[in-house]
């Protein structure tokens, strides 16, 4: 493995990695790599955004599509982390590998929900293949090693000029080894090596990794869920569920059943009645 974090290292090791996948349109001309950077999301939206600024509306998209798409942005540290709700994605330098990858769909139209479970799998996949660790996935996008969570995933999508959905923003951070630093709150987040090895020596080859196990499932239309439901460890556990949308019962307990075809999360309600999450929260029941 290459200590250095640059381009060169981060393609040998793609290459390399064990998958005989070939994505098409991506190249070392697409991957930009920084020691600090705000948001690897907000890079990604920034470009977009300037595009779109600078673009006639009929040919905005093909000029993302050209410019932006399978554009890989990734940093050793971040100073303003996004997660999913609004919330701060908490990335300190020489702990881990935060990245985001622009995606636009060659055919059909992906359900977001869909990309974000997908990419748990591939981040999934990847841990494992680097480290040999076991994983597991809390729905709907947070991947676990042991009882502490190593990775979380924000999936945003952009619009074409006629406002629909035209593709993705996928962001990742993954904490490779942790330090319990002064005024840090990692609450039930951990790391995957013990915090005195050092995290340098994997981030590009867990990079790589999980990059190359992302394209390859969502270029091949690959059917992952199954590989999800088998990993997913809420099935039968009672959780407290915060709705974003729909909020007319508050917070709420309900028993888990199933992850559905759809990436959605299938429970049984306090009166007996089914319900299909689609968003929100769940939090194990205390």
């Amino acid at each position: 493995m290459q200590n250095d974090f640059t381009v060169e290292n981060f393609w040998r090791e793609f290459q390399s990695y064990k998958t005989d996948f070939i994505p098409a349109d991506f190249s070392p001309s697409k991957v930009d790599l920084y020691d600090v950077i705000d948001s690897t999301n907000s890079e990604l939206l920034r470009r977009i955004e300037n595009l779109r600024l600078h673009s006639d509306s009929d040919v905005f998209l093909t000029e993302v599509s050209e410019k932006i798409d399978r554009t890989l942005v990734a940093s050793g540290s971040q100073t303003a982390g996004r997660g999913r709700i609004g919330r701060r994605f908490y990335s300190p330098d020489k702990t881990g590998i935060y990245f985001s990858l622009a995606y636009i769909p060659k055919s059909k139209p992906i359900n977001p929900a869909c990309v974000t479970a997908a990419s748990s799998v591939a981040v999934s996949r990847a841990i494992e293949n680097v480290f040999g660790v076991e994983t597991k996935i809390k729905w709907v996008n947070d991947v676990y090693v042991g009882e502490k969570k190593v990775s979380g995933i924000l999936v945003e999508g952009f619009c074409d000029a006629s406002g629909s959905l035209a593709g993705f923003i996928i962001g990742i951070g993954i904490n490779i080894s942790m330090e319990k630093s002064e005024g840090a709150n990692w609450g039930k987040a951990g790391g995957i090596i013990d915090s005195s090895k050092n995290p340098d020596a994997y981030r590009n080859s867990l990079l790589a990794a999980s990059v190359k196990e992302v394209l390859s499932i969502l270029d091949r239309d690959e059917k992952f869920i199954d590989e999800y439901r088998a990993k997913s460890f809420l099935k039968g556990k009672t959780v407290s569920v915060t709705p974003l949308v729909g909020n007319e019962l508050g917070v709420y307990d309900a028993q888990v059943l199933d992850v559905t075809d759809d990436a959605g999360l299938l429970v049984r309600l306090e009166d007996g009645s089914e319900k299909v999450l689609s968003s929100g929260e769940v939090s194990l029941h205390q």
